[in-house]
């Protein structure tokens, strides 16, 4: 009888700590918190029924070896309690990937939607910062912002996805040995999955500080010749050595480091960061395949046939969601990466030498610096 109110108490905490994680479900804020979030709202049932099965159920091992074939109500509880336990665990790794799905699926359209524009930024950016202009184009303040906005959108999100295997992990440390123990084959998928989560989050990371740099360059620079300029007390090239000295200082601040260097590093980025997009979702997808059908063989022949179901279910549910993430994930990513070589293609720096960008020649500099000058004593 004690064992029987004992399972029925730890079946009572597992669905009341289930409505919790549903509830939570719905009220998670930014993507990174929520497989952290679920993940400790599981351990807090799993933690206390633990504690309770090895005080009062020491031989929970042979009762859970007892359950196929009998009748007893004991077991028929411990079932109920090991299948919904199992369960809640799929539902909660489920629910961490399902709301990294929902972002994924959001963001997939965002990019799809303002490819246009991420393109037209890239080539915006890249063509203030070298000082190139594109026949026929014109610069947007929107769109700028805009191909900011969508990196930077893309880099929370790859980290909110390494947050999620985090969480996940947590959750199935969560669960009591007695209940399912992670095989080393499922940890060494998910050690994988978060080691190639890691290198494309720092792809994109690299992406966005390039496309970064090249928006706050032309500023930055502008206003170092502008200082420049002063400093020759206002005068429009007195003598041939200021001449010098203004073309050796725009030289310096317009033409960045190198035009080439500059472009020949964000296209190196981006064919990196598609390669190790393809090894993620890879992983990813390896990792929670490698994690149902470890379950699967868990259970088998353990478990009734409908506490098997309903385990299966909850645990090839997260798999599929998963593999939802990846392929939004693939379609994402590789269409920002598209638009932003397409932006980077038509500025045309690509071949530009070690020195100015194309179209910065001395009389550009000149020209240039007459502007800039006149502006300054004006």
């Amino acid at each position: 009888m004690r064992t029987t109110l004992l399972a029925a108490a730890c079946l009572a905490s597992g669905v009341a700590v289930a409505a919790q994680a549903a509830a939570a479900l719905d009220t998670c804020g930014s993507p990174s918190e929520c497989g952290a979030e679920d993940a400790a709202l599981l351990q807090h049932q799993v933690r206390d029924a633990k504690a309770t099965i090895a005080a009062d159920l020491p031989d929970l091992d042979k009762l859970v070896k007892s359950i196929t074939g009998t009748v007893d109500a004991a077991s028929a509880k411990a079932d109920a309690f090991l299948g919904d336990t199992l369960s809640l665990a799929g539902d909660t790794v489920n629910g961490t990937l399902g709301k990294l799905r929902a972002v994924m699926d959001k963001y997939a359209t965002t990019v799809n939607q303002t490819a246009g524009s991420v393109k037209d930024g890239v080539t915006a950016l890249l063509a203030e910062a070298f000082n190139v202009e594109v026949p026929g184009f014109k610069a947007s303040k929107e769109d700028k912002d805009n191909v900011l906005a969508v990196v930077g959108r893309a880099d929370d999100i790859v980290r909110a996805s390494l947050a999620s295997l985090t969480g996940v992990s947590k959750t199935l440390d969560a669960i009591p040995a007695q209940v399912f123990s992670v095989s080393d084959r499922v940890n060494a998928s998910f050690q994988l999955a978060l080691a190639q989560c890691r290198e494309f989050s720092e792809s994109v990371q690299e992406v966005r500080r390039i496309l970064e740099d090249a928006a706050s360059n032309f500023t930055q620079k502008q206003a170092s010749l502008m200082q420049k300029s002063s400093q020759l007390g206002g005068g429009l090239f007195a003598d041939s050595s200021e001449v010098v000295f203004m073309h050796a200082a725009l030289v310096q601040t317009v033409a960045l480091d190198t035009p080439s260097a500059a472009v020949s590093s964000l296209t190196r980025t981006l064919a990196t960061s598609q390669d190790l997009l393809s090894s993620f979702s890879s992983a990813f997808d390896g990792a929670f395949g490698s994690l149902s059908d470890s379950v699967g063989d868990a259970i088998n022949g353990k478990l009734g046939a409908e506490s098997s179901a309903k385990v299966s279910a909850a645990f090839n549910a997260a798999k599929t969601t998963a593999e939802g993430i990846t392929g939004r994930a693939n379609v994402a990513f590789s269409e920002l990466h598209s638009s932003i070589s397409e932006g980077v293609a038509r500025v045309g720096l690509q071949n530009a030498g070690n020195g100015l960008a194309p179209g910065i020649g001395l009389l550009g500099v000149a020209m240039l610096a007459v502007r800039l000058l006149l502006a300054s004593v004006a």
